[in-house]
């Protein structure tokens, strides 16, 4: 929207409002020059765009541009207070003129409501007097009602429901008597049903007091009886493991004496078969002996002779051995000196395996 429609908009706003002539015009005569000003600032703006630090004029008539629009915002700011002012002044006026008139007419206007309605207020107000009256009557039997429809009834309706409420209220009265009769019978009852309980529980407790004396009298001479068949059990046990610990003694005397002859026979035994043991392991070692060294002096003999029927071999094979050799070459060079050194190599392992014969 164009700052030009925005001064269209303000006299619509104007024309809009109802107010009279003079007060439009003041309203136009104060704020439609700032449109103006407005509408020349936007044009200069535009034409002194700022988009580079070097612009310093520009930067500085943007400056005296801001403070000025300021100052001019800051008039409309004070001209819209001023005539607010003023209207609140008129307004608080035409209220206080206003209020003095209607306190001078409204006592007026209600005298005339109540001459006017004189047969209604006057119906109203026996009414509530029938109402009151009745609801009186009413309180001392307790019950819920409408209080309006108390009194909106005819004086036949009231009093048959008065003599309902008379006759339900004393019903009540009976009923409760009665059932207060009841429950005083009822009371009654119990406590001579509690009184009999009472009676019947005392005989019982001196019957059972009796039947207990008897079953402590009784208790007393099972207990003697228990007492006298432990003790006599006791003694019979008693001769028992007496008996019992004499043969078991006697039986472990025999046992251990057994058991003494037993081991040294056994001890004996042992001795007897360690010692043929050792005799045989000695024989056995001495027979073994022997016989290892007659192995032994049969592999020596055996031996020599081998060495003595291998050497003119030995030396024969050695002095062939040694009878191998290769001519120095009369050149030297890597395959001369690989075959010298597996020559030699060949040599060496021949004679290791003459000294082995």
């Amino acid at each position: 929207m164009t700052l030009v429609s925005e001064n269209n908009q303000l006299e619509k706003i104007i024309s809009e409002s109802n107010l009279d002539k003079t007060e439009s015009q003041i309203l136009l005569e104060k704020f439609s020059g700032y449109f103006d000003i407005a509408a020349e600032w936007e044009r200069k703006i535009k034409e002194i765009k700022v988009t580079d630090v070097s612009q310093v004029a520009e930067m500085k008539m943007n400056r005296e541009g801001r403070l000025f629009l300021k100052g001019k915002r800051l008039e409309i700011e004070s001209t819209r207070k001023q005539l607010k002012e003023e209207s609140l002044r008129k307004g608080q006026t035409i209220d206080s003129i206003a209020r003095i008139l209607k306190n001078l007419i409204e006592p007026l206007e209600e005298q005339c409501e109540q001459n006017e309605k004189f047969k209604e207020l006057k119906e109203a107000q026996e009414k509530a007097e029938r109402k009151n009256m009745r609801l009186e009557k009413l309180l001392p039997y307790n019950v819920a009602v409408d209080a309006n429809l108390i009194g909106d009834m005819s004086n036949e309706m009231f009093d048959n429901y008065f003599n309902g409420v008379v006759k339900a209220h004393n019903d009540r009265i009976e009923a409760e008597a009665k059932a207060e009769q009841e429950r005083l019978a009822a009371i009654e009852a119990e406590r001579q049903r509690q009184l009999a309980v009472e009676a019947e529980n005392k005989r019982l407790k001196v019957e059972a007091e009796k039947k207990e004396k008897e079953i402590a009298i009784e208790r007393q001479k099972a207990e003697a009886e228990r007492k006298a068949a432990e003790e006599k059990a006791a003694k019979e046990k008693a001769e028992i493991e007496a008996r019992a610990k004499k043969d078991r003694e006697a039986a472990e005397a025999k046992a251990a004496e057994e058991k003494k002859i037993a081991d040294e026979k056994l001890r004996l035994e042992r001795l007897e078969r360690e010692k043929i043991e050792a005799e045989l392991k000695a024989k056995q070692e001495a027979e073994l002996k022997a016989k290892q060294e007659a192995e032994a002096k049969f592999n020596a003999e055996k031996l020599a002779a081998e060495k003595a029927a291998k050497a003119p071999i030995k030396k024969q094979l050695s002095v062939w051995v040694d009878s191998f050799s290769i001519n120095n070459p009369t050149t030297s060079n890597e395959t001369t000196k690989a075959i010298q050194e597996k020559f030699e190599s060949f040599k060496k392992w021949a004679k290791t395996q003459v000294d082995a014969l």
